[in-house]
């Protein structure tokens, strides 16, 4: 594309001619050369003022009966032609930056974006070894390096019928400005994004962890203040909130600790307190010298110390077999046991307990020839807890059944008394320890509350089971089953 302009004279001015025009091409050397010669010219390549782009003219004088009037001017972007197009987007990519020069086929140098003379120059090779290095690549693009072993960026065309080169040079840390400029653009967003998500995970942790920092404080208050515990919001949802409950079980479980290792202190004290007053009293009378005692009178005495030593040695046994039920260290010694013996062994050891209240022991044994595979001795601490159990909680003149029954696979094993009975709710809560069916039958009947729990864990180490059938006020039954063992052959 080319602009025409028209470049006016003042009348008064024939040889030092001024444009009365905004573009200001009248000091350009092919303007006077046209107004000296009358002849068009056209100019050699040069740089726009303004615009830094490479450009060419094409100017005709206007004469008219021998007086000059001005001159039509053309001018034309060589950039805009379709032979520098590659050239012209790379100029203007890097915002017309770097030396951008202009050479003909005798390597004389017509325009540089950096001579501000703009005067014609010969190119000198000892001068401009970069610039013929340029030149003389191949690639129409590439890098070379100067004497000072700088790197530098060069991109050129050529437009071959008028023997001109346009050669755009940049150094390298010009190349690299628009992308280290983008990359420090880019880090600092990503540092800026990164601050406000630090805050914004900061701010939620510390909303997450407030109920967490709450629960610290008030386990450190109860643990050092001997507070209440206060359960904690149950609202709190998902894993903050299953934390809180958590917290409130393991509280829950701590207290109820406390309440078993308050129970077992006053459940062993009175228990040991009734027998040994009793020891203590029967000692005192047999070592007092002042009362004459018969001999019948001191063989009781000494009855009631053994029978309550034993009743100590008992309560201690419970004790010793509850912790090692607790550590896992219960050791149990199966063998082939005659069922009928061992269940006859039990009742004969509470014979003067139900005696004492007038209770009959009736029962209904297997044939003698019925073997299980347990523990002798842990089979018959379980069956004389649960008769004496069954004895305790009966009335007096009352009738306590013991069965056996035996099928195919099981041998089962039934204590049936006629005592009060036992809410359906409490009746897992009685093989729990130091547990009875309520407070008022613990302070009336007595026990350490052992005797079931330690009833349950033995049958069920021995690979059995214990539970309780019962419903208020017709009694309870006590069941315990045992796998089947072989007959003995006859």
């Amino acid at each position: 594309m080319v602009d025409y302009h028209l470049l006016r004279l003042r009348k008064n001015l024939k040889y030092c001619p001024e444009l009365v025009d905004h573009y200001n091409y009248a000091d350009r050397p092919f303007v006077s050369e046209a107004l000296e010669s009358l002849e068009p010219v056209r100019s050699a390549p040069f740089l726009g003022r303004r615009t830094q782009i490479p450009l060419i003219a094409f100017n005709v004088p206007v004469v008219e009966n021998g007086e000059v009037y001005g001159v039509l001017l053309g001018t034309h972007e060589l950039l805009n032609n379709v032979t520098f197009a590659g050239l012209s987007r790379n100029f203007t990519q890097f915002g017309k930056v770097g030396a951008l020069y202009i050479v003909d086929g005798d390597n004389n140098l017509y325009a540089a974006s950096g001579d501000q003379q703009r005067a014609l120059t010969p190119v000198q090779i000892e001068d401009h070894k970069l610039l013929t290095a340029s030149l003389q690549a191949e690639e129409p693009y590439g890098e070379v390096i100067d004497s000072k072993g700088n790197t530098w960026v060069f991109s050129k065309a050529a437009l071959p019928f008028m023997d001109w080169t346009v050669l755009h040079l940049l150094s390298e840390d010009e190349v690299l400005a628009p992308a280290e400029q983008l990359l420090q653009r880019y880090l600092l967003m990503l540092l800026l994004m990164l601050i406000i998500a630090c805050m914004m995970i900061l701010l939620m942790v510390r909303y997450l962890l407030q109920p967490v920092r709450y629960a610290i404080a008030q386990l450190h208050s109860v643990v050092a203040e001997d507070e209440t515990y206060r359960p904690f919001n149950s609202e709190v949802q998902g894993e903050i909130g299953q934390l809180m409950v958590a917290f409130d079980s393991l509280q829950e479980w701590r207290n109820q600790k406390e309440r078993l290792a308050d129970e077992l202190i006053s459940i062993v004290s009175h228990e040991l307190r009734t027998p040994l007053t009793s020891i203590q009293g029967a000692l005192d009378l047999l070592n007092s010298g002042g009362l004459a005692l018969d001999r019948e009178k001191q063989n009781e005495l000494l009855g009631l110390a053994h029978r309550n030593s034993r009743r100590l040695a008992s309560l201690v046994d419970d004790l010793l077999d509850m912790a090692a039920i607790k550590r896992g260290q219960l050791h149990i010694h199966s063998e082939q046991t005659a069922l009928s013996p061992l269940l006859e062994a039990a009742a004969a050891s509470l014979a003067c307990s139900l005696a004492s209240r007038q209770q009959q022991l009736l029962k209904v044994l297997p044939d003698a020839n019925v073997l299980v595979e347990v523990d002798p001795k842990r089979l018959l601490q379980v069956m004389t807890n649960l008769i004496n159990n069954a004895s305790k909680f009966a009335p007096e003149s009352s009738v306590i059944r013991l069965e056996a029954h035996c099928d195919k696979e099981f041998v089962r094993l039934e204590v049936i008394d006629q005592g009060p009975g036992i809410d359906e709710k409490d009746r897992d809560h009685i093989f729990q320890r130091f547990a009875q069916a309520d407070a008022s039958a613990k302070r009336q009947h007595g026990g350490s509350g052992l005797g079931l729990a330690i009833s349950k864990e033995l049958t069920e180490v021995m690979g059995g089971q214990l539970w309780v059938e019962s419903a208020k006020p017709v009694g309870s039954r006590f069941c315990v089953q045992l796998p089947r063992r072989p007959r003995i052959k006859v």
